[in-house]
């Protein structure tokens, strides 16, 4: 299982538009987590970013690498496991 929690903040933000990722995961095998925001409409990708192979953790990802705001725009997320 992966669980994800997401949180993010506006434009307005001091630090503009941002997400913050929080996982846990149990997976068996070696795997690098990755995730994939998109409109989920268009299914126009907004940004991929890799979590790494850590099965707990926290990242921020900020305006730049992010690409939309995620407080005026609906977006889905993809989870991706790639085996290593």
């Amino acid at each position: 299982y992966i669980n994800i929690r997401c949180f993010w903040g506006s434009k307005a933000h001091e630090a503009g538009a941002q997400i913050e990722v929080a996982w846990e995961a149990n997976l068996y095998i070696p795997s690098i987590i990755w995730l994939r925001f998109v409109d989920p409409e268009t299914e126009e990708v907004f940004c991929e970013t890799c979590l790494g192979n850590e099965l707990t953790g926290k990242q921020l990802i900020g305006r730049d690498p992010l690409g939309f705001d995620p407080s005026t725009r609906r977006f889905a997320l993809s989870v991706i496991i790639e085996a290593i």
